[in-house]
C-alpha cells in the first residue's frame, strides 16, 4: 500500500448517522469520537477502563487484608477523613476506623469476604466513583454470617484510588425456608437445599 492511499485512508471520515424515521426523534449515542479514541462521558474509554479495574482492586485488596489482619495494608486504602458506617455506627477518621476493624475479631481468628460483583459509577471528571459491591463473609466455623452490600465512595489521590466512605447494609438475618410462591418453588426446589 502507498503512502498515498495510507494518507487518503486516513483521512476518510465515519459516515453520518443515518437520519432517524419519522416520527422518531434521533438516539443520543453515549459515546463521542475525539480523533483516535472515545469518550464515555467525559473520561477516556482506555482510562475509564483503567480507574475501575484499580477501583475494583481496592475492594479486593480490602477484603484479603481484612482476612489476612494485615492492618498496615488496610490503612493505606483509606483517606485521612474515612468513614466506616454500619447502622447507627459510624466510625469517622481512618484512626477510628482501623481502631474499629482491627479489633473486630482476635487475632489468629480466620474468615474470608468474598465479592462476588463490584458496580463502579465513575464521575465524570474521573477523579470519583461511587461503589456497590455485594458481600459475604464466612468465618472459620464455615457458616455464613454475614450477607450485605458495601456502599463505597472512592476518590482518585495522586495515582492510587482510596476509600472516602464505605457503608455497609446487611441483610437481617430471618429463620425458616425463604416464603417462595410456588411456581418458584417448582422451578427451583430441586436445587435448594432443604430443611428436612
Amino acid at each position: 500500500m502507498s503512502a498515498t492511499t495510507i494518507a487518503k485512508a486516513s483521512s476518510r471520515q465515519p459516515p453520518e448517522a443515518a437520519a432517524a424515521p419519522p416520527g422518531r426523534s434521533q438516539y443520543k449515542q453515549p459515546y463521542a469520537r475525539s480523533g483516535a479514541s472515545i469518550t464515555i462521558q467525559g473520561v477516556d474509554a482506555l482510562e475509564r477502563l483503567v480507574a475501575v479495574q484499580a477501583i475494583r482492586d481496592l475492594i479486593v485488596t480490602y477484603a484479603m487484608a481484612f482476612d489476612d489482619h494485615d492492618w498496615e495494608r488496610l490503612s493505606t486504602l483509606w483517606t485521612e477523613d474515612a468513614a466506616f458506617v454500619v447502622g447507627e455506627h459510624s466510625f469517622d477518621g481512618r484512626d477510628s476506623l482501623m481502631a474499629f476493624l482491627s479489633t473486630c475479631l482476635p487475632e489468629g481468628y480466620q474468615g474470608k469476604h468474598l465479592n462476588p460483583q463490584t458496580l463502579v459509577r465513575l464521575a465524570d471528571d474521573g477523579q470519583s466513583a461511587v461503589v456497590e459491591t455485594d458481600v459475604v463473609w464466612i468465618p472459620q466455623n464455615f457458616q455464613n454470617a454475614i450477607l450485605a452490600r458495601y456502599h463505597d465512595a472512592v476518590v482518585r489521590e495522586g495515582d492510587r484510588w482510596l476509600f472516602r466512605r464505605r457503608e455497609e447494609f446487611p441483610v437481617q438475618y430471618r429463620p425458616g425456608p425463604p416464603p417462595m410462591s410456588g411456581t418458584a418453588m417448582s422451578v427451583s426446589s430441586a436445587t435448594m437445599l432443604s430443611s428436612d
